[in-house]
């Protein structure tokens, strides 16, 4: 058998600097280990062909339409938040890296979807002499100028941690950094160096379950760490790990692990013992090729025996058809000369906040030509948490700033006056600040704005007429663009 991994990593010397290099190079090395044939094809060079039969595509920010003359499998590594229903049924089955996702999405997807986490190269190392250890420490980048919480929530208890890795240079923790980069390979000395570990999660793969590979890494190397939380992280790890959901629980946390540093070594190398089978390269290389050999099959078109579901994908379907030509005319407005990325910047940077579907304003915003950046209120499928203090983004400036609704769904939490106000304060000069008809009043008395252009519902992410009774959490207003003065 011969496998092509898609990787996500660009074809230039810098892909490097990229998670998904050393990921793909080290799930190469266990397939070939198990006798497959390995080729790697890095973007933009996904199309081409090496005579294999398998295609695997590692899905971060970039989709991937399969050839329809191979056997094509998905693995979903981050960005679950993008990876829609019609993208999934394109492959003969695919992985997502948590159950939360596969039970979010298995039952409307004719392609099976199974479970495959994310996973570790390194060994599993002995705690060492704790006397040795010095530091906290924290390996990751600041994609965006994303303000990284475990970072955040360590500054705010009087901590200077230790920061290797990109994009941190507009963040309150740019003198912290000590280099934007470390080979992969020198990963677990340094980690078996530091007396303490950070690690957070974006908040949509918190969100869907995702459990990032720096865990992993850290445990096996043997390093103590204070992670974010959410269920299946606790699931996995236990006690091996200590977790904080905010600066208060982080300093209680921090204090308690230096109190009892000794003991928690110890509990911390028992779980990764304990866990190490089943999350390594190898694993992961055997459960693709048993699930290659023994094919899952996809389900049957699903008919009129539910119609009511088809009556709602078939609604849906019309929508993101009319939302994508709506969105190509508001993109036109956008690209005003008026919108432009200042001189320091190479590229438009776009907030989306409350977005349906984030990948039809990708289409609008390549990433080789802007930062797209999805955010919301409270713990959603988004990359930013739009919390009242904006902890996050509060020193960022964008061109763009779009609040497509006041509330993802019926139930959810809503986008109010107070925060788009605050939103507002993140809009460069002449930048666009486009919001629903119900925010305009607020905005237009108490913000330096001014009226650019109002768009009926019609104009901009169109209703369909049986929406309402169908979906009615997707259903949405007018909206305004604003200019900042």
């Amino acid at each position: 058998m011969k496998l092509a991994i898609k990787n996500p990593a660009p074809t230039t010397r810098i892909r490097r600097n990229w998670g998904d290099f050393y990921f793909g190079e080290a799930l190469k090395l266990a397939l070939q280990a198990r006798g497959v044939e390995v080729v790697q094809h890095f973007w933009p060079e996904w199309d081409s062909t090496d005579g294999e039969d398998v295609v695997l595509v590692l899905r971060g920010l970039r989709p991937y339409v399969p050839p329809a003359d191979k056997l094509s499998v998905m693995w979903v590594l981050s960005h679950p938040g993008s990876v829609s229903i019609e993208e999934i049924d394109r492959f003969d089955f695919v992985y997502v890296a948590s159950h939360t996702h596969r039970s979010a999405v298995r039952r409307q997807a004719t392609t099976p979807v199974l479970v495959a986490r994310q996973c570790s190269d390194f060994p599993v190392l002995t705690p060492g002499d704790p006397d040795a250890r010095t530091g906290i420490l924290f390996v990751g980048n600041a994609r965006g100028g994303v303000f990284r919480d475990s970072v955040y929530w360590a500054q705010q208890c009087g901590l200077a941690p230790r920061i290797i890795g990109r994009g941190w240079e507009e963040t309150p923790a740019k003198e912290l950094v000590e280099r934007t980069r470390i080979a992969n390979r020198h990963l677990p000395e340094l980690y078996r160096s530091a007396r303490i570990g950070l690690n957070d999660h974006w908040i949509d793969m918190k969100y869907y379950g995702y459990v990032n590979n720096r865990t992993f890494d850290c445990l096996f190397s043997g390093l103590p760490l204070i992670s974010d939380a959410f269920a299946e992280l606790k699931e996995i790890f236990g006690e091996g790990i200590l977790y904080a959901r905010d600066e208060t629980e982080f300093g209680e946390v921090y204090k308690g692990l230096n109190e009892n540093y000794d003991e928690f070594l110890q509990r911390m190398w028992a779980k990764a013992r304990e866990i190490y089978p089943h999350y390594t390269f190898d694993a992961r290389a055997a459960q693709i090729i048993s699930d290659i050999e023994h094919l899952p099959r996809k389900k049957p078109g699903l008919g009129i025996v539910v119609a009511g579901r088809v009556v709602a994908k078939r609604v849906r379907a019309v929508l993101n058809k009319e939302r994508a030509a709506s969105i190509s005319d508001v993109v036109a407005l956008l690209g005003e000369p008026a919108v432009r990325p200042v001189p320091s910047q190479s590229k438009l940077r776009v907030l989306l906040a409350n977005a349906s579907d984030p990948n039809l304003y990708a289409a609008a915003f390549p990433s080789d030509e802007a930062l797209l950046l999805t955010a919301g209120p409270g713990v959603g499928p988004w990359e930013i948490l739009l919390d009242r203090d904006l902890h996050q983004v509060r020193h960022q400036r964008f061109d763009i700033i779009v609040v497509e609704r006041l509330r993802r769904s019926l139930r959810g939490p809503r986008i109010t006056s107070d925060l788009a106000g605050a939103l507002c304060g993140l809009v460069r000069p002449n930048g666009l600040f486009v919001v629903p008809t119900g925010l305009r009043k607020q905005l237009l008395a108490s913000q330096n704005l001014q009226l650019i252009k109002s768009f009926a519902a019609h104009d901009v992410f169109r209703r369909v007429t049986s929406l309402a009774e169908v979906a009615p959490e997707l259903a949405i207003d007018g909206h305004v663009a604003l200019q900042a003065r």
